[in-house]
């Protein structure tokens, strides 16, 4: 097993603990982690998109648990694969309902 498996596995457990917390209403992002999932969807993804994503982000979203989540191990998945590679199946996922909720009005 290379460093893209462990980071695959390191990914892919983090984002579905993720889904699933906020699926069962366990986790409830921030408003900023709604805008940067956002931004995540608008954006190829790439090694380096991903890095600058997560490099520009402000240090309160980067307290969250999203950009942590991704934080190096997306990076190294995105190096080996391409963005609609099956692997990242979990984290398109968490990302499009994110970016769905932000484009919902507040009430």
């Amino acid at each position: 097993m290379g460093p893209a498996d462990l980071a695959w596995r390191v990914l892919e457990r983090d984002v579905s603990h993720l889904l699933t917390a906020h699926q069962q209403g366990h986790w409830a992002p921030s408003d900023g982690e709604l805008e940067f999932a956002a931004g995540l969807a608008r954006m190829p993804w790439t090694e380096e998109s991903m890095r600058t994503a997560l490099r520009e982000v402000n240090d309160l979203v980067y307290s969250g648990r999203l950009a942590r989540a991704l934080d190096n191990n997306a990076i190294v998945v995105l190096r080996h694969v391409t963005a609609d590679d099956r692997a990242l199946h979990s984290l398109r996922r968490l990302i499009d309902l994110l970016a769905t909720e932000a484009e919902q009005p507040s009430l």
